[in-house]
């Protein structure tokens, strides 16, 4: 079980004011409690039943300037499976629910409950090392989110086949969200009333390819989507947003890249990916444009050196290239940039003396432009997207100690 009681302040400082003149804080108050619970029974023979459970409740008090929004979010989820061996066949067999709610307790037309039903099963034969995995999701929605989403049910399916090192995937279904990300940060009451929406559908594949070479490993994903009738955001004359369905697909599709290297006392890992997504722009909707903050080539490269005994020390270095970026006065498309870490730590008998530093070139997105925007958005917000860090160079200390 756990529980958690937060505050925070933003928005602009103590003498301090947007462009108008005003003052602009933002709050948020955070009330969560939740409680998990994970049981396994070996039953006669091999048989092994295993029940998982949780529940979740959190409530939001959002301040946006002078606009206080409240609301509660509460997810409950169960599930219960019986697995087995015969004649060398594993299988799994199990059934689960899930449920989720929200409450905008200030503003009418957002608030939806989803209940989730789902079967699960999945098999296993060794002599060809062929897994496969079947979920059906069968999802029915209350009558005031049916209203305005349609169908009323429906059945996401996701299949997988492993045989040795390569693993084929896919998934299809759906799920609507009213709450779209784009009013997330500013909240419902910048939304308009909700009209008639299709909901979103979406289509998925990857297949993973590995390989053990002595001290190398290979691992390559290929994979992609298509969502239709993917929902976006305009603003409308009168000033608010309003939420529709685009009449273009969203395409997303990339390629992922793993590579390790052991020789002990040293490590070495590499990672490149490469993503392409499109999408149709919210006025011009005949013409395609690449989905915001999501950079073509992401590159990580960690190296480690490690005695038990002794201690450790490694470097990192993340590399993120251009990302198209969205109602931004300030550029169309962000700069690459590139992050470097390092960790040392040291051991003394039962204690671990460590210093740890992130982002030692001090990389900052208000190096290169201001957050600020010149005017409020139609969203309601004063700052751009972030495509960067923050925070610049961090260093922390400290010393471990094992009873």
């Amino acid at each position: 079980m756990g529980a958690t009681a937060e505050n925070r302040e933003g928005g602009t400082l103590p003498g301090f004011f947007v462009p108008g003149g005003v003052p602009f804080p933002e709050e948020l108050e955070t009330r969560r409690i939740d409680a998990g619970l994970v049981s396994r029974l070996l039953l006669s023979g091999d048989r092994l039943l295993s029940v998982r459970a949780s529940a979740m409740g959190q409530r939001h008090a959002h301040l946006f300037g002078d606009t206080p929004e409240d609301d509660l979010h509460a997810t409950g989820f169960g599930e219960v499976t019986l697995s087995g061996t015969d004649a060398g066949h594993t299988w799994v067999l199990g059934a689960a629910l899930q449920r989720e709610h929200y409450d905008a307790r200030d503003v009418e037309g957002f608030d939806c409950t989803y209940t989730t039903p789902s079967l699960v099963r999945a098999g296993r034969v060794p002599p060809r090392g062929l897994a496969g995995t079947v979920r059906k999701r069968p999802l029915r929605f209350p009558q005031q989110v049916r209203d305005v989403l349609q169908p009323p049910c429906l059945r996401p399916r996701a299949a997988r086949c492993r045989v040795d090192g390569t693993r084929l995937g896919g998934y299809r279904g759906l799920r609507p969200d009213p709450i779209h990300g784009g009013n997330r940060s500013r909240g419902p009451l910048a939304s308009g009333p909700l009209g008639r929406l299709e909901a979103e559908r979406a289509r998925n594949a990857s297949l993973d390819v590995g390989r053990t070479f002595g001290e190398f490993e290979l691992n390559g994903t290929i994979f992609g989507s298509v969502v239709h009738n993917a929902l976006m955001i305009r603003a409308s004359e009168q000033g608010s947003l309003v939420l529709f369905n685009a009449d273009e697909p969203t395409r997303t599709w990339g390629t992922e890249m793993l590579a390790r290297w052991h020789h002990e006392p040293f490590h070495l890992t590499a990672t490149h990916t490469y993503l392409r997504s499109t999408e149709v722009g919210p006025e011009a909707l005949s013409s395609r444009r690449e989905v915001s903050l999501t950079p073509r080539h992401s590159l990580g490269l960690v190296g480690m050196w490690e005695a038990e005994d002794q201690g450790r020390a490694g470097v990192e270095v993340y590399y993120t290239g251009r990302q198209a970026l969205e109602d931004n006065p300030y550029r169309d498309a962000s700069r690459p940039y590139l992050i470097l870490g390092f960790l040392a730590e040291r051991r003394f008998g039962r204690a671990r003396a460590f210093l740890n530093a992130e982002n030692l070139l001090d990389v900052r997105q208000t190096r290169f432009d201001p957050v600020l925007l010149p005017a409020r958005s139609p969203e309601g917000r004063w700052t751009t997207d972030l495509w960067a860090p923050l925070e610049g160079r961090v260093f922390n200390a400290g010393v471990r100690y094992e009873f």
